[in-house]
């Protein structure tokens, strides 16, 4: 018997990586706001948009093969968190270390959000029919 896609999870799946992307390009929106108001050079306001990107895509793979050995669901939910999260206390963090710091957060939770989602919409997506 055919399974049918999961309208309801997909769409929650869906809103999920939105805002975790959202999250992650939200540091690049940020620095003309760490250069104007905190008085970062472009060279560390850069940096931390780097710092996004790499804690983000470098530690993803990690959390994938995790996500295969042991499925859990709740790097789904927690991982939008931290990513708001990061970027919500970058905003208003009183130095440049924990600026950092925020964003490194962030990117955590943006790579600890793609791989068990991607599983589980694989999951909700239904099965399908050979083609005959």
């Amino acid at each position: 018997m055919e399974k049918g896609v999961d309208r309801r999870a997909m769409a929650v799946l869906s809103a999920g990586h939105l805002f975790t992307d959202l999250n992650q390009g939200a540091v690049a929106a940020l620095v003309p706001f760490f250069v104007s108001e905190r008085g970062l050079s472009l060279a560390a306001a850069g940096s931390l948009v780097l710092a996004a990107t790499l804690s983000s895509s470098i530690v993803q793979p990690l959390f994938g093969l995790f996500s295969d050995k042991k499925p859990l669901p709740s790097l789904m939910p927690l991982g939008v968190m931290l990513g708001g999260a990061g970027v919500a206390l970058a905003g208003m963090a009183p130095s440049f270390v924990w600026i950092f710091l925020c964003v490194v957060l962030s990117g955590l939770g943006v790579a600890a959000f793609h791989p068990e989602s991607a599983r589980f919409a694989n999951y909700v997506s239904g099965s399908r029919a050979p083609a005959e």
